[in-house]
């Protein structure tokens, strides 16, 4: 069939973190979305069954899609984009799929090569990006002709482009001797940043503060659910209190290496141009 066909790999920081030992990534991405949606019966609430992206990729049944496949079991949506040889800041074609424990991405039913429908083969820029997540791009075009490439995204010997050189390999995180999506992004605004204006923390306070069923505005009520805020992944936004999603932030923050001052302020862009 016509189209551009890829095989993408791709780790999620949020879904690799431990809350009870932070410090210490697991050495595989937990599905914690896909537990607690089988759990409540697939109403969405936690993994939604049509892609958070707008392109209308729907799940054609939620319990067979989203049922314990061990490390092939679905951890949440990603977003996979071609972009221009020439320009890459235009997206040519993108494509929503669903990340597996491992880091496979697969179709919306289930198939292992992702198929952009509108784009001929040729060269592009692969780009992959997740709400609350900073995306990345591969450093240079790649040729995607016939239907065996594969873009490893979680490969620490691999070059992704960066905006200078002061981001020069961290692009993504280094978990465990693995590249991995920096989570962290709760507005997705194409950047992090612990302290100062327009923070990424403050989403999260706000988010718990105005919970509905937070009257008496406890900064340690837990909101479940699918959310922005829900920095790694659990289904609840947490502000105050264990497996809270703050310390996340500050810990990426203080710890990144672009930052040596170690500032609260440091603002990490996502790596796209």
């Amino acid at each position: 069939a016509p189209g551009v066909y890829l095989a993408v790999k791709v780790l999620l920081q949020g879904a690799l973190l431990d809350p009870l030992n932070p410090t210490t990534p697991l050495p595989m991405m937990r599905d914690s979305l896909r537990t607690r949606a089988q759990g409540a019966g697939y109403t969405g609430e936690f993994l939604p069954g049509a892609s958070p992206y707008g392109g209308g990729e729907v799940v054609s049944n939620a319990a067979t899609r989203f049922s314990d496949a061990g490390n092939d079991s679905p951890v949440d949506w990603v977003r996979v984009q071609l972009r221009d040889a020439a320009d890459p800041t235009v997206i040519i074609s993108s494509v929503a799929a669903l990340v597996q424990r491992d880091g496979d991405t697969m179709t919306v039913s289930g198939g292992a090569k992702l198929r952009f429908l509108g784009p001929n083969p040729g060269d592009y820029f692969v780009a992959v990006d997740h709400p609350n997540h900073l995306g990345a791009m591969t450093a240079a075009a790649v040729n995607i002709v016939g239907t065996e490439i594969n873009i490893d995204f979680t490969d620490i010997n691999a070059d992704f482009w960066h905006i200078d050189a002061l981001y020069d390999g961290a692009e993504q995180v280094n978990m465990g001797g693995k590249f991995a999506l920096w989570a962290g992004d709760s507005g997705n605004r194409g950047r992090m940043v612990f302290g100062g204006q327009d923070n990424s923390v403050d989403l999260i306070f706000e988010a718990v503060d105005q919970a509905p069923d937070n009257t008496l505005k406890f900064p340690t009520y837990i909101l479940d659910g699918y959310r922005n805020e829900d920095v790694d992944r659990s289904g609840s936004t947490i502000f105050s209190g264990q497996g809270n999603d703050v310390d996340y932030i500050m810990n990426n923050i203080d710890n990144h290496p672009s930052n040596p001052l170690r500032l609260p302020t440091f603002v990490m862009p996502e790596q796209l141009p």
